[in-house]
Formats: structure tokens, sequence, C-alpha cells
């Protein structure tokens, strides 16, 4: 999903899977998936 640039780490970047994602987080993941 990164080499894609479809997700990045938070800051530092640091990945954080357990962690609740944001609704900004969330709408950025969707619209980089749409644009494949």
């Amino acid at each position: 999903m990164r080499s894609l640039g479809i997700m990045e780490g938070r800051g530092g970047n640091q990945f954080v899977p357990a962690d609740t994602a944001t609704r900004a987080e969330a709408a950025v993941t969707i619209l980089r998936m749409l644009e494949l």
C-alpha cells in the first residue's frame, strides 16, 4: 500500500495498524484507491 502511495505513516513515519483511523485518513485512503 505504501509503495503504491495509498497509505503513509503518521507523524515520524510511524505505522500504527491497531490504532483507529480518523475520518480524514479514511477519506484520503479511499480517494487514493479510487485514483488507481
